[in-house]
C-alpha cells in the first residue's frame, strides 16, 4: 500500500491465525484491516474483485502558498469509447502526491481534493508506490515535463514517461507532452527510462509522421539526440556503466533507424564492417549496427550477411544477423530473405524469429504479410503451430483499417490452435493505432511546426 498504508506484525498475525487452516485472499485483507486498524479490506477487495488499473485525473491550483489538488477517478481503458462510456468501476487508491512535501490521502469515490503546503508542481505518484496511471491538466503536465530531469526519482521518471504515453494515447495529453518530455529526459542516465523514451520516439516515427512533415521529426530527432550522443560517445570509454552502454545502443537505434542520421548510419556501417570482419565491436550496439547498415545496404552486404547466417560464430551471432538481413528494405532483397528463412537452411525456431521481425518492420511488412498469406502452408508447417500465434501478434503491428481486415479474415479462416484471443487482441492493437493518428498525427505536426523544425521533403 506503499506510504499511505504502513503495517507492522500483519505477516505474523496471519500466519499464526491459518497455521493449521486453508485461508482465501479475504481472509488475508482482512486480517491486514484488523491489525493495522487500516482500510485495506476495501482497498484490496476493490483491486482484485474487478477488473482493469485507475486512472486518476489531477488538477491543481495555488494560493497563499498552498497548493490545492483536485483527483478524480475513472477506468483506464485505450478504446476511447469504453473510456468515454462511463464504466462502472471504482477503486478505493491511497493516492501520494509530491511537490514542496509528500502528501497522501485515501481516495474513495469519483473525486475528491487536498491540499499541500508550497506550490511546486505536484506528481501524482509519489516514489512510483501507486498501482494506477496519472493524467493531468496541460499546464501541470507541462510544467512537470520541465522540471522532471531533477525533481523525479529514476522510478518516479520511468512512472510518469508511461503515463504521458499513456494519456496521448487516450486524447487526454497532446503527442507534444512527450516529446517535451523527452527533451528534459535526453541526458538521463537510466536505461530502463530511456529504452522507455526511445521505444516511444520510433514508434512515432513509424506511425505518427506523414510523408509531408516526417523530415521535420528527423530532424527534430537529430538536433536533440546527437549532443546526447556526443556526450556520452560514440563508442565504448573505459570504466563506464553499464547504463551508458545500453543508452548508446538505444540512441543509435533512433538516430539510425527513425532519424536517418548520416553520422549515426555511417557508424553503424563501421560496425557492421568489423563485425563481418570478426573484429571486435562494443555488442551492445551490433544488433542494432547490423539493422541500420541493411537498410542502407546492397546486395553485395546481404551476401555477407547471408555468409554468416551459414556460418555464424555463435549462437548469439546467428541471432544477431538473423534480425539484421530482416532490415533490408529492397522488395528483391526482401523476397529472398523471406524464401531463405522458409528453406531447410533455417531451423524453424529461428524462422518465427525471423519472419515476425519482418512483418514489425513497416519498411517490409506489406511485403512480408502477402508472402506468409501465399505460402501459409509451408510457414505454418515451418513454424509449427505452437510458434505460429507469435505471427498473429506481429499482424497487430498493422495501423490501418485494410490490413486489420485482412488479418482478422486470414486468422479466422486459417485457425491456429494456440491463437487463443490473440486475433482479438491483434485488432484491438490496429484498432487503438489507428485511434492515435487519428486524433495525434495533426498535433505532432503543428508541434514541430512550432519548434521552428520546418523543413522540406527533400532537404
Amino acid at each position: 500500500m506503499g506510504a499511505c498504508l504502513r503495517i507492522s506484525n500483519t505477516d505474523n498475525a496471519y500466519l499464526k491465525k491459518y497455521e493449521y487452516a486453508n485461508a482465501s485472499a479475504e481472509d488475508f485483507w482482512n486480517t491486514i484491516a484488523q491489525v493495522s486498524g487500516k482500510p485495506a479490506d476495501r482497498i484490496m477487495s476493490s483491486f482484485v474483485v474487478q477488473p482493469g488499473v485507475p486512472l486518476v485525473i489531477f488538477s491543481e491550483s495555488c494560493d497563499e502558498g498552498k497548493t490545492h489538488v483536485k483527483l478524480t477517478q475513472q477506468r483506464y481503458l485505450y478504446d476511447r469509447k469504453l473510456l468515454e462510456s462511463e464504466s462502472p468501476e471504482g477503486w478505493d487508491i491511497p493516492v501520494c502526491v509530491k511537490g514542496s512535501t509528500e502528501t497522501c490521502q485515501l481516495l474513495t469515490g469519483s473525486a475528491s481534493s487536498l491540499t499541500v503546503p508550497g506550490c511546486k508542481p505536484m506528481y501524482g505518484n509519489a516514489g512510483a508506490r501507486g498501482y494506477y496511471r496519472t493524467a493531468y491538466t496541460d499546464q501541470l503536465s507541462q510544467q512537470l515535463a520541465t522540471t522532471a530531469e531533477n525533481a523525479l526519482t529514476p522510478a518516479e521518471a520511468i512512472m510518469f514517461t508511461a503515463d504521458t504515453w499513456g494519456a496521448i494515447r487516450i486524447a487526454r495529453e497532446d503527442v507534444g507532452a512527450f516529446l517535451s518530455l523527452a527533451h528534459s529526459f535526453r541526458f538521463a542516465r537510466s536505461s530502463a527510462l530511456q529504452s522507455q523514451v526511445h521505444n516511444s520516439l520510433r514508434y512515432m516515427g513509424d506511425y505518427l509522421t506523414t510523408a509531408a512533415d516526417r523530415p521535420q521529426y528527423q530532424k527534430w530527432l537529430r538536433d536533440e539526440l546527437e549532443p546526447e550522443m556526443d556526450k556520452i560517445g560514440w563508442s565504448a570509454g573505459p570504466d563506464e556503466s553499464e547504463d551508458i552502454r545500453q543508452i548508446r545502443g538505444y540512441v543509435l537505434a533512433t538516430l539510425g533507424l527513425t532519424a536517418d542520421d548520416p553520422r549515426a548510419i555511417a557508424e553503424a556501417q563501421s560496425i557492421a564492417k568489423k563485425d563481418l570482419a570478426k573484429e571486435p565491436v562494443d555488442p551492445t550496439l551490433v544488433r542494432s549496427a547490423l539493422m541500420i547498415a541493411a537498410r542502407h545496404g546492397d546486395v553485395q552486404l546481404f551476401e555477407a550477411y547471408l555468409a554468416r547466417l551459414r556460418s555464424p560464430l555463435n549462437p548469439e551471432d546467428y541471432i544477431h544477423y538473423v534480425g539484421g538481413i530482416t532490415g533490408f528494405t529492397q522488395p528483391a532483397l526482401i523476397q529472398r530473405a523471406l524464401e531463405f528463412f522458409l528453406s531447410p537452411d533455417t531451423r524453424s525456431q529461428d524462422a518465427i524469429i525471423a519472419f515476425t521481425g519482418m512483418l514489425s518492420n513497416p519498411r517490409s511488412r506489406e511485403q512480408s504479410w502477402s508472402f506468409i498469406r501465399e505460402h501459409w502452408d509451408a510457414v505454418e508447417k515451418k513454424v509449427t503451430p505452437f510458434a505460429a500465434g507469435y505471427l498473429v501478434d506481429a499482424g497487430g503491428t498493422f495501423c490501418d483499417a485494410k490490413n486489420r481486415d485482412e488479418v482478422k479474415a486470414f486468422f479466422t479462416t486459417h485457425k491456429i490452435p494456440t491463437a487463443g484471443k490473440r486475433v482479438d487482441q491483434a485488432v484491438e492493437r490496429i484498432d487503438a493505432c489507428i485511434d492515435l493518428t487519428s486524433h495525434q498525427t495533426r498535433k505532432l505536426e503543428a508541434w514541430l511546426d512550432a519548434q521552428g523544425t520546418k523543413t522540406h521533403v527533400g532537404q
